[in-house]
This record gives C-alpha cells, sequence and structure tokens, in this order.
C-alpha cells in the first residue's frame, strides 16, 4: 500500500475515517532531497508539514557566530518549523538534509481545508502540532544516545571562548528536564 508508514503513524495518534485518511493522502506531495538541499531557508515561510519516509534532516538557526542546532528528525518523524508554518511568518530557522532524505510533506492549505471540512483532521493535526516540541527533545536525545559518554561536543562562545562539554553531560540535562514534560 502507497504511503503504508505514513498512514500507520497516523493511526498511532487517531484513526481518522476513511474519507478524512483519503484526502489527506491524496494531498500528500512526494520530494526528494539530496544531502546538503534545504527544505527551508531563513527568512522564508513554511508552507508544509513533512513526514519522513527516509533520511535525516536537522532544524538550526544561525546566531551570527556559529550554526545552533535545534534538533534532528529522523525516518517516521512529522515535523515542520512550527512557528512559521502556524503563523505564516518567514522564519528564523534553517531545515537542511543531512543524507538522501526521501519525505511527504503536506501544504499548509490542504491542512487548513481538511481541518474546516472534518473535526477528525483538526483533532489529528492539534495533537500532531502539541507532540512538536517533545518530538524536538526525543530527536536531540536519539541523537546523544548514539554519541558514546566520552564523546565531546565542542562549540564556540560568540567572544570565541571555545567550551566543550560531554555528550553524557548533555544526555544528563536532557533526561533530568524531560521528566518535567
Amino acid at each position: 500500500m502507497p504511503h503504508s508508514q505514513f498512514i500507520q503513524t497516523i493511526e498511532k495518534i487517531l484513526k481518522p475515517e476513511e474519507e478524512v485518511m483519503n484526502e489527506l493522502v491524496s494531498g500528500l506531495e512526494s520530494k526528494t532531497y539530496r544531502k546538503g538541499d534545504f527544505l527551508l531557508k531563513a527568512d522564508e515561510t513554511c508552507r508544509y508539514f513533512y513526514f519522513i519516509e527516509k533520511g535525516l534532516v536537522k532544524l538550526f538557526f544561525d546566531n551570527g557566530e556559529k550554526d545552533v542546532i535545534m534538533t534532528f528528525f529522523a525516518e517516521n518523524a512529522f515535523f515542520a518549523e512550527l512557528s512559521g508554518f502556524l503563523t505564516g511568518q518567514p522564519s528564523k530557522y534553517m531545515i537542511v538534509a543531512l543524507e538522501p532524505t526521501e519525505v511527504l510533506r503536506i501544504p499548509r492549505d490542504v491542512i487548513e481545508g481538511l481541518c474546516k471540512k472534518y473535526h477528525t483532521a483538526e483533532t489529528l493535526f492539534s495533537k500532531l502540532y502539541s507532540k512538536a516540541p517533545v518530538n524536538m527533545v526525543e530527536g536531540s536525545v536519539k541523537c546523544l544516545k548514539t554519541m558514546g559518554k566520552s564523546d565531546i561536543i565542542i562549540s564556540y562562545d560568540k567572544d570565541l571562548t571555545l567550551s566543550s562539554v560531554s555528550a553524557l553531560e548533555i544526555w544528563q540535562i536532557i533526561s533530568a528536564s524531560l521528566r518535567y514534560l
């Protein structure tokens, strides 16, 4: 079945009526990105809600000194630069493919139309949007879990002072903060 992983992932969140799922699937656009391709650049408006079928992307911004990675999204993840997507305002963030990536994307106007037409679609996307902050933290945690405890993450402060922290230290900080979500 085409888009079976997408459908299964949706149905784990909410099982919409067949007509809602059919319209949702018919509104999907398939897109392939090469490593280094941007899904979103700074000052562009995020017009799509994405589902990764294969690949890996990162959400980040440039603070004037360096790129600051907010999170990573991998296979079977829904994502968007949510603040820009929901408000229609240009984004400060960027999304880039870190490897060849295949996504399904849903245009914002398709989502809005479905939500106006079907209460179930409105509930589904409300749940997806509310899960975004938790998914962002979980994506960072998954990335850190793959690092060795002695791996060092090196960064430079704005004044170019070298700072470093071990993956274990970051993991402990994130783990402690997850208790409050």
